[in-house]
This record gives structure tokens, sequence and C-alpha cells, in this order.
């Protein structure tokens, strides 16, 4: 091992040798030296209390990378415990058995990754998380968490993935999601989130590349103005309680390809042509919304279907031809480890 301050030591055990806690861990204690900085210990088998882990492991305070993903550690994540290692960067402890509230981070002032997906915490989101303002990926979905979205979330200027899926979360969304200016993946699917789609969503402009508020509990009308978010690749805000006519402007973003609507209870003349204008469409999914009229075949049961024109001189292309039921139109916003 390199004593140097400067070098950086990965360690990544084999499973073979770590089918007990002690292991593991008296293999890095054995190994420590000045400088060691990554600590990948994804799917070992790892048992045990957060407390007795992480308290091992804060021993080595140079670590600025530790991933615990998927084992099975229990217990609260002790706050005292992460303020021991100042320079950590990334910590991952998805998919493991920790519970109760999400830990005081407000000392880390380096982190920028924490994921924390699939496990049982719960309680609100602490106001004091939006400030740590080094965080630019933060994963807590598939949890117990209750509460409103803290508009302090706002404070996390540098957030580029926000995936709080899959909790109790309620309330409206703040308008300080406006903040979040270089946001590109947003998740808020089955949640209970009520009341319209914010007008501070669309300050995000062209930075935001996915949004989904399936599942939640939204009214209002689609915003108008939607094509502000001009870099969209996936739209998802089916099931909620959308009302109002389907705005033209969905048309203007050029990026989409997947646009789900489904389950919600619009009305009005479908607007076929503009729906059909984003030249890489996929998908328009705009089932079981019985208000909705339609000229095309599927009339209220509609996926977007296309076909190739055949290739010309100056290249080929895609022509959106009828409108018609997709039974197997597909999308997932549930991709845990999915990176832009």
């Amino acid at each position: 091992m390199c004593g140097a301050r400067a070098c950086k030591v990965s360690v990544l055990l084999p499973p073979s040798c770590l089918t007990r806690l002690v292991a593991p861990l008296a293999a890095v204690k054995s190994c420590i030296a000045e400088g060691l900085q990554h600590l990948d210990f994804n799917g070992i088998g790892l048992f045990g209390t957060c407390e007795f882990v992480l308290g091992e492991l804060n021993k080595i305070t140079t670590l600025t990378y530790l991933d615990l993903y998927r084992n099975n550690i229990e217990g609260q994540i002790p706050s005292q415990s992460l303020h021991a290692l100042p320079n950590l960067r990334v910590f991952n402890m998805a998919c493991n058995n920790t519970f109760g509230p999400i830990p005081d981070l407000r000392p880390m002032r380096r982190l920028y990754l924490l994921n924390l997906n699939c496990n049982f915490l719960s309680g609100c989101i602490p106001d004091t998380l939006g400030s740590v303002s080094s965080l630019r990926e933060l994963w807590l979905s598939h949890n117990s968490l209750q509460g409103p979205l803290t508009p302090s979330i706002g404070g996390l200027r540098h957030l580029t993935t926000l995936v709080l899926g899959h909790n109790y979360l309620t309330g409206v969304l703040p308008n300080s999601l406006s903040k979040l200016q270089k946001l590109r993946v947003l998740y808020l699917q089955e949640n209970r989130f009520r009341g319209p789609i914010p007008a501070g969503l669309l300050e995000l402009g062209s930075s935001l590349i996915s949004l989904s508020l399936r599942d939640n509990r939204l009214t209002g009308s689609i915003p108008s103005d939607i094509s502000r978010l001009s870099s969209l690749d996936r739209l998802h805000l089916g099931s909620n309680a959308l009302s109002g006519e389907i705005p033209g402007a969905i048309g203007q973003i050029a990026s989409l390809r997947h646009l789900f609507l489904s389950s919600n209870d619009l009305s009005g003349q479908v607007p076929t042509g503009d729906l059909a204008r984003p030249s890489n469409i996929i998908t328009v999914d705009l089932r079981d919304n019985p208000r909705l009229l339609s000229r095309g075949r599927a009339s209220r049961r509609i996926s977007l279907a296309i076909r190739r024109r055949r290739p010309r001189r100056s290249g080929g292309g895609i022509n959106v031809k009828v409108l018609m039921i997709n039974p197997i139109a597909e999308y997932s916003d549930d991709a845990e480890d999915w990176r832009v």
C-alpha cells in the first residue's frame, strides 16, 4: 500500500472471503494507509448495525468514496459517524435495511452524491438538507418519507439529479424548484403531491431532460408554455387528476421521445399534428382520458405509431402516419442507477 498523501487506493474485496462482518472490516484495518480514499463494499454481504459498520469505517478519515450498496446493514444512520468523514464526496448506502430519519449532513461540505434508495427511512425531508450546497445527486426513492418537499430544496443549486419517487410525500410542489438551474433529472413519481404543476418548474428551461410526476394527486391544467422545458426527452404526467386541453406547445419540444398523459381528466380535441411534430417521438400515451376527442382511429385510447419514410437523397426520416392503440407501450422511470 502506498503511504503518500496523494495516493488514491481502491479496496474491492471478493465475496468469497466476506461471509462475516468481521472479515471485511478487519481487512480494511489491516491495509489502512495514509491517503486511502476509495472503498467499495458493493453487494458483498456485509451485515451488522449502521452504528458499528460506520463506526469502524469512519476511522479512515481520508475517505472520499464509500459504497455500501446492497448489503444487510440495519439501524439508524448515525450523523456523527458521517461527520467524522470530512472528505467524503460519495456515500452510497442504497438497498440496505436502514430506518429512521435522514441523517444531519450539514457539516459535509464536500458531499456531491448521496444515495439512500430502497431503505426504510421515515420522517420528513429536513430543512437542513438544503444547506448541503455541494450536492449534485440526491437519491431517496423507495423509502417511507412523509411530509412536504421543503422549499429549502432550492438551496441545492448545483443539483443535477433529484430522485424522491415511491414515498409518501405530500403538499404542493414548491416554486423553489426554479432555483435548481442545473437539474437534469427530476423523479417525484408515486407520492401524494397535490395542487397544480408549479410555474417555477418551467423555469428550469433547457436543463431538464427527464421529468416524472406520475401517480400523484396533481390538479389543474398542463401549462400552456410547457415548451419552455425545451430539452425534455421524457415527460410522464400520468395517473393524476389533470384537466383541460392538451397544449399544442408540447409539440415544440423537439427533443421529446416519450410522452405519457394517461389516466387523467384531460378533455378537448387531441392536437394530433402537434404531438407528432417532434422528429424523434416514439410514444404518446393518452389512454384513460374519457373526455378526450380525436379524429384518429383509436379515439380516446391512443398511442403514437410511427412509420419510417422511404429514404430520399437527402436522407431518411420518421413520418407519423396514424394515431392508434399500442398496448405494449412502456416507459420506466424506475431505473435507480440511471445516469444522464
